[in-house]
C-alpha cells in the first residue's frame, strides 16, 4: 500500500512539474533593429534624436513599465 502512495505522489510531482514548464515557455521576447548606434562626436549642448524600433517576436504580451533616457 505504501508502494502505491509513493509511486501517486511522484507521479504527481512529475506531473505538476511538467505542467509548470508549459506554462512558462509562453514568454514575450524582444527585438531591437539596431543594438548599437553610432552617433559620432557631439559636442556641447547638441540635440541628437534617434528613433529605436522593436517588436515582439515572443508568444506573449510584451509590457513596457518604464523609459528612461541613458
Amino acid at each position: 500500500m505504501k508502494k502505491i502512495f509513493y509511486i501517486v505522489l511522484f507521479l504527481s510531482f512529475l506531473f505538476s512539474l511538467a505542467n509548470a514548464q508549459s506554462k512558462s515557455d509562453k514568454a514575450p521576447l524582444i527585438e531591437f533593429g539596431d543594438e548599437l548606434v553610432d552617433l559620432g562626436t557631439v559636442f556641447g549642448d547638441t540635440i541628437i534624436t534617434y528613433i529605436f524600433t522593436f517588436k515582439n517576436v515572443g508568444d506573449d504580451t510584451l509590457i513596457i513599465h518604464k523609459v528612461k533616457p541613458g
